[in-house]
């Protein structure tokens, strides 16, 4: 796998702009402590599933340091996983390579898709952790029942109880989130509260409000979705200025009868070019 895709990874590197992964931005420090700290936050997702976003890019997830919450999450499981394998071991009861396996299952599976060793198109994301995912569940219940699993019914029965709560949280959190995915406006829209530093986010929102003005069948309804995607393209230029905004801006511009926004778009776009921004 390394063989044929590493080369293929690598051209990434070279085509991929800081909106799409800002890692590209980063000093060397900041870069090998986001890395890993992105570990940390897989694993923080994996016990509190919120908030869950549809984009992990530009600004959504800052720069992190050594410092930051994310590595010591990653240090601590990192420990408390080291320590379940010694304490196996030292048991004799075959154990501690059940534990490894699901350690290395864990990361594994998850090294190749977490910026590791070259800058990929995508930040962060959640539906990579769902192979990971079962490595983490498989080592939680191997650790249980090493340690913590017995004969007496009243202790099963406390750790049945305990699963089955976290099972109906969980299944709870995907059935509510399942209504977000119901179209790209429903869960862009539901999302953007938590990316409102996120440029991209914003930019296609606006592209959403843009097809439903197109779509809308009276010239009221056309201009609310164009100055909904007109307020959604300022905001991500405000972020992060792009030719394509600025593109965007004036036909809409144009479309609500507003020559002066237009204008002044199309200044702004000049004014790039000319700084070669």
């Amino acid at each position: 796998f390394f063989y044929i895709f590493f080369p293929f990874l690598r051209w990434f590197d070279i085509t991929l702009s800081p909106m799409e992964n800002h890692l590209l931005d980063a000093s060397n420090s900041e870069t090998w402590a986001t890395k890993l700290g992105l570990w940390g936050k897989y694993l923080q997702l994996l016990f509190i599933p919120y908030p869950l976003r549809f984009d992990y890019s530009f600004n959504t997830i800052p720069l992190l340091h050594w410092n930051s919450s994310e590595i010591w999450t990653l240090i601590s499981f990192v420990v408390l996983s080291l320590a379940a394998m010694l304490a196996a071991w030292r048991q004799q009861s075959g154990g501690a390579f059940k534990i490894l396996f699901a350690f290395l299952f864990f990361v594994l599976s998850l090294l190749l898709s977490s910026n590791p060793f070259f800058t990929l198109p995508h930040f962060f994301a959640e539906h990579i952790v769902f192979m990971p995912s079962f490595g983490f569940l498989l080592l939680l219940f191997l650790v249980i029942q090493t340690f913590s699993w017995n004969e007496k019914t009243s202790t099963q029965r406390i750790w049945l109880a305990s699963i089955a709560v976290c099972v109906v949280l969980a299944s709870s959190i995907t059935v509510v989130r399942n209504q977000d995915w119901k179209s790209n406006e429903s869960l862009f829209t539901t999302d953007i509260k938590h990316l409102k530093n996120n440029a991209k986010a914003h930019a296609l929102l606006a592209a959403i409000y843009f097809e439903k003005g197109e779509q809308a069948q009276n010239n009221a309804e056309k201009r609310t979705y164009f100055e909904s995607a007109i307020t959604q393209l300022e905001e991500s230029n405000a972020i992060l200025e792009t030719e394509e905004n600025y593109l965007f801006l004036a036909e809409l511009y144009l479309k609500t009868g507003r020559t002066e926004g237009a204008i002044k778009a199309q200044e702004a776009l000049d004014k790039m070019r000319e700084n070669g921004v």
